[in-house]
């Protein structure tokens, strides 16, 4: 995946159509929303952006990590949603 062939640089990289990123060192960029840990979470999500419905698999998880895993998505969700509501109102 990586970023997009830069096709203005046809010519002048090594490779210009191959992403810049290490790929075998650093892995892919963007692998780490589509690994099988994220996909396991899917089931804890709470429906909901400004007003969260309940999870009854939230509400009883235990595990710490799952629970620590939620919270940082919701809060990136409400940073994407206060960005957007800002460009959108400009």
């Amino acid at each position: 995946m990586g970023l997009p062939p830069r096709f203005d640089r046809e010519g002048e990289d090594k490779d210009w159509f191959k992403p810049v990123e290490d790929i075998e060192g650093q892995g892919c960029p963007g692998g780490h929303y589509r690994c099988g840990f994220v996909a396991s979470l899917h089931k804890y999500r709470r429906a909901g952006v400004e007003q969260r419905t309940e999870n009854l698999l939230l509400s009883r998880c235990q595990d710490r990590l799952v629970l620590e895993a939620i919270a940082y998505l919701e809060d990136e969700e409400r940073h994407a949603l206060n960005y957007f509501y800002e460009c959108r109102d400009g």
